[in-house]
C-alpha cells in the first residue's frame, strides 16, 4: 500500500478527500449530503484510491485550513458567478458567466457572429474584425471607408 508523504503533489480533490477522512464518519456523512451524486461520487473514489496518508499530511493539510479560515476570516468558495471560479469551476470566456472587470459578455457559446464573441468576450462592434451575423455585411478590422469594407 502506498503512503501518501508529499503535501505539495496533492491536488484539490485529494486534499477535500483527506480532510473528509480526518472528520470522521458521521461528520463527513453531514457533508456529503450538501454534495449532489457525481460530487459524492467523485470524492468517494478518490478517497478510495488515496491508500494511507501521513500523520503529518493530515495535520498540514487541517493547519492550512485553519489558517485560511483565521487570516481570511472565511473561506475563498461562494455563490459569486462573476469571479475566478463561477459554478465552482475554473473561469473561462464561453462558460456562461460574466467574469467581472475581465469579460464584457458572456452568452456560453463559443460562436463569434453573434452579439458577444467567443474569443475575448468582448461585445460586437464594428471593426472588431468579426462579422456579426445579421448585423454587419463586412468588417475588417477598422473604421476606414475608402478600403474595400467600408466602415459596417
Amino acid at each position: 500500500m502506498r503512503i501518501r508523504e508529499d503535501y505539495r503533489s496533492l491536488s484539490g480533490p485529494e486534499k477535500a478527500g483527506i480532510l473528509m477522512m480526518a472528520l470522521g464518519e458521521e461528520s463527513a456523512s453531514n457533508l456529503f449530503t450538501y454534495m449532489d451524486d457525481e460530487e459524492i461520487k467523485e470524492l468517494s473514489q478518490i478517497m478510495a484510491t488515496l491508500g494511507s496518508v501521513s500523520s503529518q499530511i493530515v495535520e498540514r493539510l487541517v493547519v492550512d485550513f485553519a489558517d485560511q479560515i483565521s487570516n481570511t476570516g472565511s473561506l475563498v468558495g461562494n455563490m459569486d458567478t462573476t469571479d475566478d471560479c463561477p459554478a465552482c469551476q475554473l473561469a473561462y470566456c464561453g462558460d456562461g458567466y460574466v467574469q467581472a472587470g475581465v469579460e464584457e459578455c458572456d452568452d456560453g457559446n463559443m460562436d463569434d457572429t453573434d452579439a458577444c464573441t467567443a474569443t475575448l468576450c468582448t461585445n460586437a462592434i464594428c471593426g472588431d474584425g468579426i462579422v456579426w451575423e445579421g448585423m454587419e455585411g463586412c468588417d475588417d478590422g477598422n473604421m476606414e471607408d475608402n478600403d474595400a469594407c467600408p466602415a459596417c
